[in-house]
């Protein structure tokens, strides 16, 4: 009986100090006020920055997105090679008994995630004879080659100098209309062979 009463004892003490508050120790970091642990010391977070596209770059998005949005641009076909030369950059191909290049030519992409509608590219040749082309539908990521025929009061002195302007007049709303304008030209290969004293303008 005496050592039940012991053992009983030495439970109800161990229990005693298991499950009753300290009072009288205080941690370093509880003294001092403002002081946290570090593990839970509240960390503000950090604002996420706007997305933007490259800046600087032929076509890049430099407006705010909002989903849905169109953002039109152009690219040349045939971007290698000399700008000018029949084949090249904004220049068709010389086909038949062409002697120089007979049109000039942008692709044009929209890399929104909206249909753009109808899309008319215009294009303005120096002289000042301007040719448009239209495409009716222009669905996300779809790209569409935009042409016009150079007509012969562009050319002068073997070079005929032209703008192209995507979505002239501003008809479809776009995240970024400041990658609509390309400026280029064509170069006759006939004039600097007949010409060689003579230089392009």
């Amino acid at each position: 009986m005496f050592k039940n009463l012991v053992f009983a004892s030495a439970t109800a003490a161990l229990a005693l100090a298991v499950t009753a508050p300290d009072f009288g120790v205080v941690s370093d970091a509880a003294a001092q006020p403002g002081v946290q642990s570090a593990q839970f010391k509240a960390v503000p977070a950090k604002p996420t920055p706007p997305t933007r596209g490259p800046a600087g770059k032929p076509g890049a998005a430099d407006d705010l997105k909002t989903t849905p949005y169109v953002d039109l641009y152009g690219f040349p076909y045939y971007p290698l090679g000399l700008e000018g030369t029949p084949g090249k950059w904004y220049c068709m191909f010389l086909a038949g008994n062409d002697t120089r290049p007979r049109g000039a030519q942008i692709s044009v992409k929209n890399k929104g995630d909206k249909p753009a509608g109808k899309v008319t590219v215009q294009f303005k040749f120096s002289g000042g004879k301007t040719v448009s082309e239209t495409q009716t539908m222009m669905q996300p990521g779809s790209n569409y080659m935009f042409e016009a025929l150079i007509p012969d009061s562009a050319w002068v002195n073997g070079k005929a100098s032209f703008v192209m302007s995507i979505d002239h007049g501003n008809k479809v709303a776009e995240s970024n209309e400041k990658n609509n304008v390309y400026s280029s030209f064509c170069l006759d290969p006939e004039y600097e062979r007949s010409e060689p004293t003579r230089t392009f303008n």
